[in-house]
């Protein structure tokens, strides 16, 4: 019986280990590349960044087909004073579902960057 026990313990728990350790894939994007989508954590909905620019645009997909679309969440051109590169921008979520850093990676500078669905919610403000 303690056996059997023993047996059943381990088999639970090396199944339950199993279905716990599910990876989420993420597609590969090349860095040196005018344009990016990233993962917001809403499942419907990416940010679209111009990396020479770092102007942004809010991407919305759906299933159904009413609901697609974009909105501007920035159209300032933020290296319209610098030398025009691809790839100098890029984005980092955050802990806060609606909140990313968008980071200038030849200069240091970064700004917060929120989205939203209410348009009065959204905006990009300078961290450094």
């Amino acid at each position: 019986m303690k056996k059997n026990f023993c047996i059943l313990f381990i088999l639970f728990f090396t199944c339950f280990y199993g279905f716990s350790q599910s990876e989420k894939t993420e597609a590969f994007q090349d860095p040196k590349v005018p344009f990016r989508l990233f993962e917001t954590r809403n499942a419907w909905n990416f940010i679209m960044l111009d990396t020479v620019t770092g102007q942004m645009w809010l991407i919305q997909y759906d299933v159904q087909g009413n609901n697609r679309g974009g909105t501007v969440l920035s159209d300032k051109n933020l290296a319209a004073d610098k030398e025009p590169i691809v790839g100098r921008f890029t984005l980092y979520p955050t802990a806060n579902t609606w909140t990313f850093i968008l980071l200038d990676q030849y200069e240091g500078s970064s700004w917060q960057v929120q989205w939203s669905f209410d348009a009065q919610n959204r905006f990009v403000i300078p961290i450094y």
